[in-house]
């Protein structure tokens, strides 16, 4: 499925969709059924309570006798979400991928190349083994074996306890209730506790609202979800995990506000090979490992991941008195190598290396030298390359990231999980990119047949959070550009849409705002790294020499600013659509608040 359709396709789909919708939005007081109480769960109710205060000042008694009635449902038994340290939700099987709550995801580095000469078990010949399987019941013991090994505590994923924003705290504050308001004007770090972001939260959601959480079921697990064609409207199996009563429900609509983090991703062949080499250390994930970093104290620790939480995680476990940290990155691109240096030299981040095997006094972990093939994003061994070893290492800690959990979802309603196999294939033959400081170097390079849309979150699966193959679906994201506050921008729209303010846009229209994003962000050289293949091919060939990977150089920051700006010019014309309680400009022009941001 591409994002390219015909004007036939078009006609016909724009049909199917008013069909879908126009039986609902004829009938008063729709229901609508919201999946998880997290931030968006909270900002669509909160968007809600403000669109109904509206209608009351108003005196709009019409609408009002229209206005939604929703039920909100959470297996936790208090709102937040992953926000929320420790909380004792317990999955059900159901809602997992297996015993232990993980998503399995295969690794990319390669399985192939040299054989280990030594007597440790390595990667290359856990792959040779478990393809000589003669069952496939064999290797999915071992895997379960493996992922057992790796601790998850009790309940979904959650941060940990001492964990502190990662974005200044400027990016998330909310225009109708601001930091001066609920913190009384107190000094503030620019990054703010998770503790204290979330009680700003549920300030602003319960502001003259005490029973803000009354349409909420909490200690509700959501066992199924699926559309009945014939009655056009979603069937909801619940349970009570107090009672343990099941209750089957019916609604119009239906948001899913679970959030991308419902379970913990973890690459299978990493995992495998600690488990086969009796690796005797702990394993842990990040949404796990806050009960584990006290311990941490005076050892060794190995982080797979580069990104965010890699980051995070090493910076507190050195302020616990940490040994050493290593990071493993595969890539050597991700967030962590932007830090110019870390407290104490404590942390050394390994590149150009893959973990191999565990040593044969099972504390040590064998690394071979290896390249990354950027086109198949995924390690290849060097043949009679150096190794080394990390020796002595009590904590194996996985900042891996997350899958969305959509197990209890209907198949039909799962098309939204393939959301990165989608590409856009209509750039105009003769596009050229305009005059920028970095294109004399690159040169005109010609755009790649299949543009990575879903890096800016360009699909044909949804927009603005409804989803195409059934605009009665609807989803709620958080993009990572303005952490939280793209969540409630997104609640917003939501909201005018199930209030009947806002009607869902034909293909035409959707494609056109898509195909204008798409160009857009073509233009920006830091954006068209993220979506255009060939142009992502050519800047790596300038070499790591070349001044665009170099942070200090001020051509390189040009490029984020106006990245920076990109950004917030693409949310800027989100908050217009959604009408949104704010105006930082438009998708061509900020504003003097826009430029501030």
């Amino acid at each position: 499925t591409k994002l390219v359709f015909n004007n036939s396709e078009a006609c016909c789909c724009d049909k199917m969709e008013k069909e879908k919708t126009s039986k609902v939005s004829a009938n008063g007081g729709q229901t609508v059924a919201v999946i998880g109480c997290g931030p968006s769960g909270m900002f669509f109710l909160h968007a809600l309570r403000h669109r109904r205060e509206e209608m009351e000042a108003a005196g709009d008694f019409d609408g009002l006798s229209k206005f939604p009635k929703v039920t909100c449902f959470e297996r936790a038994s208090e709102p937040g979400g992953v926000w929320r340290a420790g909380r004792q939700d317990v999955v059900g099987d159901d809602n997992v991928c297996n015993e232990e709550g993980y998503e399995v995801k295969e690794v990319n580095d390669a399985k192939e190349g040299e054989g280990d000469e030594h007597d440790e078990k390595s990667v290359s010949e856990s792959s040779s083994s478990s393809d000589s399987e003669s069952s496939s019941e064999s290797s999915e013991r071992s895997l379960a074996a493996s992922l057992a090994a790796i601790d998850v505590g009790e309940g979904g994923t959650n941060m940990y306890e001492a964990l502190w924003m990662n974005s200044a705290k400027e990016l998330i504050e909310f225009p109708d209730y601001t930091y001066e308001e609920h913190f009384n004007g107190a000094p503030l770090p620019v990054y703010l506790p998770r503790t204290l972001m979330l009680d700003y939260i549920f300030g602003r959601v319960k502001k003259g609202n005490p029973n803000f959480f009354d349409p909420v079921r909490f200690n509700t697990n959501v066992d199924f979800v699926m559309y009945d064609d014939d009655k056009k409207k979603f069937e909801i199996t619940t349970t009570n995990k107090i009672t343990m009563d099941k209750t089957t429900s019916y609604f119009d609509k239906c948001l899913w506000a679970a959030g991308e983090n419902g379970r913990p991703a973890v690459p299978s062949a990493l995992a495998s090979m600690l488990q086969r080499g009796n690796f005797a250390g702990k394993t842990v994930h990040s949404s796990k490992a806050g009960n584990e970093l006290d311990q941490t104290r005076g050892k060794k620790i190995l982080l797979i991941g580069d990104s965010l939480s890699a980051e995070d995680i090493a910076l507190q476990c050195i302020k616990l008195g940490v040994e050493k940290v290593y990071v493993y990155s595969r890539s050597g691109e991700g967030d962590i190598h932007y830090n110019g240096s870390f407290p104490l030299d404590k942390v050394e981040i390994l590149t150009g290396y893959m973990p191999s095997s565990v040593t044969n006094d099972r504390k040590g972990i064998k690394f071979v030298e290896a390249k990354f093939n950027h086109e198949k994003w995924r390690h290849f061994p060097i043949a009679g390359g150096n190794s080394m070893i990390l020796e002595d290492i009590s904590y194996v800690i996985y900042c891996t990231g997350y899958m969305m959990n959509m197990d209890f979802l209907d198949t039909p309603l799962q098309e939204i999980d393939d959301f990165s196999e989608y590409y856009f294939e209509d750039m105009p033959k003769d596009w050229k990119m305009k005059p920028n400081v970095i294109l004399e170097d690159m040169g005109e390079i010609t755009p790649h047949e299949e543009i990575e849309s879903f890096e800016i979150n360009v699909s044909p699966l949804v927009f603005r959070g409804i989803t195409t193959y059934n605009p009665n679906f609807m989803m709620l994201f958080d993009k990572e550009d303005l952490p939280l506050t793209e969540i409630d921008i997104g609640a917003w729209y939501l909201m005018r849409y199930v209030v009947g303010d806002v009607e869902f846009p034909s293909l035409k229209e959707r494609r056109e705002c898509d195909k204008r994003r798409i160009l857009k962000s073509m233009q920006d050289p830091y954006a068209r790294y993220q979506i255009d293949s060939n142009w992502f091919m050519k800047w790596y060939k300038l070499g790591e020499d070349h001044w665009a990977w170099k942070t200090c150089d001020p051509r390189h920051k040009v490029m984020k600013e106006s990245f920076c700006r990109l950004k917030i010019q693409l949310n800027a014309s989100d908050m217009i659509d959604a009408g949104y309680p704010a105006d930082i400009g438009n998708i061509d022009q900020l504003n003097e608040k826009g430029e501030m941001l």
